[in-house]
């Protein structure tokens, strides 16, 4: 206790601890030694009860703008989190943290219950931002907690179509838009991480591509982020497209490392820079299909040649863990997902089960 030159007496109250383990202090007042107690009494009272919180009067939209900014620092995409705040959470935004209840996150799935899938996203906002409040010592529990949410089916992934794959091999792409193609279709890069590809990632002595970063789109601009599984693959290169992968490299800007690189201005490409090559590949695409007398889906996009090349891999029989490193999940349970619906589309079992119970009979 200490008595302060305003004449108001103060002292030291530990509140909670921080995830590092670090003590949460704050500074507790009076104008008497008997109101500074009483004040301390209700902060140990509250702690104990575990319903402490340091400012009553901050409101749900003050605290997630100052949360979005924090997260923006420690990651590159937020862009759902801006959509959901932006337009799904007004209902609460003028509410203190601390009066928010579960009803009114409930009402906020509600009102987005005709889209499954948003709702999930509103869920996962208010579950990071009420979270991160409690750390912060301004809610003392998640009013997100149990609420319901519609049933959501996700669309099911397709891989590229024999149609495709025969169009593919007959269509002439620049050497740019073939180099793309090749990189999903053959190696399972996610456009992002094909997109962020440098020259010296390429080691034509080891015949290898090194994975290391990814590029991240916003507002058209595009800007580096880690990979999804935060860490560096190593894809070998298969012999027929060592000399492809040379020439290319070879006959890029010396002055520019970036192989999907913005013509104008160097650097990688921004995002409508690359809308144009990938609407330019499914448009030759189509005319081959035509020439061919084949018809495509119109439904290409750069995941449906990862989807393929994962494909690829189950059929090839390459064992689950290797086919997690090259594809580059950051667990095996969405290779064992995507392994599991390809059992399940076999008829492998199932026609051998009848001829068992048919040489029975």
């Amino acid at each position: 206790m200490k008595k302060r030159k305003d004449g108001r007496y103060a002292t030291n109250v530990t509140v909670g601890y921080d995830e590092t383990g670090k003590r949460k202090i704050v500074r507790i007042y009076g104008k008497t030694k008997a109101e500074l107690e009483l004040n301390r009494a209700k902060v140990l009272v509250d702690v104990d009860h575990r319903t402490y919180v340091t400012d009553k009067t901050v409101t749900f939209c003050d605290y997630a703008q100052k949360w979005l900014r924090k997260k923006t620092i420690e990651i590159t995409d937020n862009s759902m989190y801006e959509q959901v705040l932006r337009l799904h959470t007004t209902g609460i935004n003028d509410l203190p943290l601390i009066e928010i209840t579960p009803d009114d996150c409930q009402e906020l799935i509600n009102k987005a219950a005709k889209h499954p899938r948003t709702c999930q996203k509103i869920k996962i906002t208010l579950n990071q931002v009420f979270r991160s409040a409690i750390q912060s010592n301004l809610l003392y529990k998640n009013p997100a907690t149990g609420i319901s949410l519609p049933k959501y089916k996700s669309k099911p992934k397709r891989a590229l179509s024999g149609s495709e794959k025969a169009v593919l091999d007959k269509t002439v792409f620049t050497p740019r838009e073939q180099l793309y193609v090749t990189l999903l279709r053959f190696y399972g890069l996610r456009k992002e991480e094909a997109l962020a590809l440098k020259k010296e990632d390429f080691d034509f002595e080891h015949q290898t591509i090194t994975i290391r970063h990814a590029v991240h789109f916003k507002n058209n601009r595009p800007t580096e982020k880690e990979t999804k599984n935060e860490d560096t693959r190593i894809l070998y290169i298969f012999p027929d497209h060592v000399h492809e992968f040379m020439a290319f490299i070879l006959s890029c800007d010396d002055s520019d490392p970036h192989l999907f690189r913005n013509l104008s201005k160097g650097g990688w490409i921004t995002h409508q820079s690359f809308r144009r090559m990938f609407y330019s590949i499914s448009s030759k695409m189509k005319r081959t299909a035509a020439e061919m007398e084949l018809d495509l889906p119109d439904n290409l996009t750069s995941h449906i040649f990862r989807h393929g090349f994962a494909t690829d891999l189950y059929y090839a029989g390459v064992g689950l863990k290797d086919a997690q490193y090259l594809l580059g999940h950051r667990t095996a349970t969405v290779t064992m997902n995507i392994y599991t619906h390809l059992d399940n589309s076999r008829t492998d079992a199932r026609d051998k089960l009848i001829n068992y119970h048919k040489q029975g009979k």
